[in-house]
């Protein structure tokens, strides 16, 4: 066995998600200086964006259809919760502003980072054949 490089078109890559079915991994990678969710296919053997725009994505989490995506969006300010169909690929805004539902920078939403990923490390992803 030894590893295979993935992810070739992006070096900063982070917060790696396996699908439930193991045909994908979404995760965020830094694109122009802003993190968005990218998708690898383990069928096609490609990697593709899934999404854009200017605020910071990150934290793919999948639904148990292996079709949808919950990840968080990061500003200065505060963060938001977003659904996402792989074959739409128009989000859907599931939290709202300040309050219970939103993620508040220097609070949850930065708690949630450290717990995920305490050492802020890059990765590129490998498969063991």
């Amino acid at each position: 066995m030894r590893p295979q490089l993935l992810t070739k078109k992006n070096r900063e890559n982070t917060s790696p998600s396996w699908s439930p079915d193991g045909k994908m991994i979404a995760f965020s990678a830094k694109i122009d200086g802003v993190r968005q969710i990218w998708i690898y296919n383990f069928d096609t053997e490609e990697e593709t964006p899934l999404t854009t725009g200017p605020q910071n994505k990150e934290n793919p989490a999948w639904a148990p259809d292996s079709l949808h995506l919950v990840y968080n969006t990061d500003n200065e300010e505060n963060g938001e919760l977003f659904l996402i169909n792989l074959n739409q690929k128009t989000p859907t805004q599931i939290s709202r502003g300040p309050g219970q539902n939103g993620l508040h920078r220097g609070s949850r939403n930065e708690y949630r980072q450290e717990i995920a990923n305490p050492l802020h490390l890059n990765y590129k992803f490998y498969e063991v054949l």
